[in-house]
């Protein structure tokens, strides 16, 4: 019965017998399934780019211990190095970066995926019980066609034991009427149970629903923490790879006004260093000389103010 009327209404032939008709807690599920289809995709996004974060931080630190490359001259017939073998990251606070990475992976972890994992656990758990809403519901039509089906049986056969004029016959048809009778009475104390039971469950799925709705507002805060996370890893990880272990760094007062009367771009919301004096590394960009005509210089580096004049680039191909 129960699947001969999911095929019904499945197929849109629900005959004399409309189909029930769903309360709140239909439109605010549908609505609640297109946002977790989103949040599903940022939790998997936000995924990626903490795995991209610790992928970019993890290499360079690697990168930081390579050994750079030296110049070498001739001397007595012999190429000798000249200098000391030193590595990119020669007194860059490497631990720092590594903690940058590790504190980044928490803070995401722990303040930004689990609470929307836990957004999503619950959905999950809505989405079952939607389900049994739905069979409830399914139970509910099913057994209102079986009652319909005999309320019409017992019509035909009261109108068959009226157009009887034998007293036998009559009283053949009169069993059957009463038998009738019996049954409809049995399927409308189940169909009403089953009512009772379908509307009562219907009220207790749509308060999870609106306490699901009502705690989906508070998730925006979530995907801005995981940008301000991202922001202060890199700052730190920044801070680590410029700050010289074991070297107090000079204060750059002097040197960055001198830059930027040069003409430097210097970069804004630098972080500090662990320098109790607050000292701060700061990322300067030499723009390109302006061309002719009168337009704005750009602030990318040039080929030239990158390498300088020693080193002649191959033309474009």
């Amino acid at each position: 019965r129960h699947m001969t009327e999911t095929t019904r209404q499945s197929w849109g032939v629900t005959g004399a017998t409309a189909p029930t008709r769903g309360g709140r807690a239909y439109p605010m599920f549908e609505g609640a399934r297109k946002f977790a289809k989103g949040l599903q995709r940022a939790d998997k996004d936000i995924r990626a780019l903490l795995a991209a974060s610790k992928g970019f931080i993890g290499g360079a630190g690697e990168l930081l211990q390579q050994p750079l490359p030296r110049v070498y001259l001739v001397t007595g017939g012999h190429p000798e190095p000249q200098g000391e073998q030193q590595t990119l990251g020669e007194g860059s606070d490497l631990a720092g970066l590594a903690q940058a990475s590790e504190g980044l992976e928490q803070q995401l972890e722990t303040n930004v995926l689990a609470p929307i994992e836990q957004w999503l656990f619950a959905w999950k758990a809505v989405q079952s019980r939607m389900g049994e809403l739905e069979s409830q519901r399914i139970e509910v039509d099913s057994r209102r066609r079986a009652l319909y089906a005999l309320k019409e049986k017992s019509r035909k056969q009261r109108e068959r034991l009226e157009a009887t004029p034998t007293e036998r016959g009559r009283g053949k048809l009169e069993q059957q009427v009463e038998e009738t009778w019996r049954r409809s009475q049995h399927k409308e104390a189940k169909l009403n149970a089953s009512q009772e039971a379908y509307e009562r469950f219907e009220v207790e799925l749509s308060e999870e629903l609106a306490g699901l709705v009502r705690d989906a507002n508070c998730l925006r805060s979530y995907l801005a923490a995981a940008m301000e996370f991202e922001k202060e890893a890199f700052r730190s990880a920044g801070a680590a790879i410029m700050t010289k272990t074991g070297v107090r760094p000079s204060t750059a007062g002097s040197s960055a006004q001198a830059a930027t009367t040069e003409g430097t771009a210097t970069g804004s919301n630098v972080p500090p260093t662990n320098d109790p004096e607050g000292v701060r590394y700061e990322a300067t960009l030499k723009p390109v000389p302006a061309p002719k005509g009168g337009k704005k210089a750009s602030q990318v580096m040039s080929a030239e103010n990158l390498y300088g004049d020693d080193i002649a680039l191959p033309p474009p191909s």
